[in-house]
């Protein structure tokens, strides 16, 4: 599995942006409409996906990152 290499050779700095902008885990599926987020009971989570994409990058900023994993 990539991952397990990847640990062994580089830091890795597991972040969860979902989480970073407030997002429970588990949490209701959601998915791009325009450019909104929406879960699937029509609830609009735009600013808590916002807000978890800015604080990833932050940390990844500040941990000096220089490559992404994306899942």
């Amino acid at each position: 599995m990539l991952i397990l290499v990847l640990v062994g050779k580089y830091e890795i700095v597991p972040v969860c942006p979902e989480q970073l902008g407030g997002l429970p885990t588990p949490r209701v599926p959601s998915e791009r409409r325009g450019e909104r987020v929406v879960t699937a009971g029509g609830r609009d989570v735009t600013e808590a996906y916002r807000r978890g994409a800015e604080a990833a990058l932050a940390l990844c900023q500040q941990n000096g990152c220089e490559a992404a994993v994306l899942k």
